[in-house]
């Protein structure tokens, strides 16, 4: 895993970054980033670590036959356990492969995901 990275000055607010595909975070008063969700949830606020509510009772029943749009911050496995979706984030790789690509661990927001 590559090491955090320091921004020099970075205005800007923690988070998802779309346009550098980065995660930002502040720790100490100085800016970093990283390409790694992991380590941005490591050092970022918690609340920030987890920016999607959780699903309500009703919305957490699967939705096979739907699709998903991704949105920043999420990765195959949170989808696939919000989504009910059977067999996990393998499962939705499995299903998404030709979407996703050969990294599974590089999804972009705005890609249309079929759940089951």
């Amino acid at each position: 895993m590559a090491a955090p990275q320091q921004a020099q000055g970075f205005p800007g607010k923690a988070g998802w970054d779309a346009n550098a595909k980065v995660y930002w975070y502040q720790n100490n008063g100085a800016w970093y980033w990283t390409s790694h969700q992991s380590v941005y949830q490591q050092y970022a606020p918690q609340a920030a670590a987890q920016p999607q509510a959780a699903p309500s009772a009703a919305s957490a029943a699967p939705k096979s036959g739907h699709d998903y749009t991704v949105r920043d911050g999420d990765t195959l496995s949170t989808i696939a356990a919000a989504q009910g979706v059977s067999g996990g984030w393998q499962a939705l790789y499995d299903g998404n492969r030709g979407t996703v690509g050969g990294n599974p661990n590089l999804i972009m927001p705005g890609q249309v995901l079929h759940l089951g």
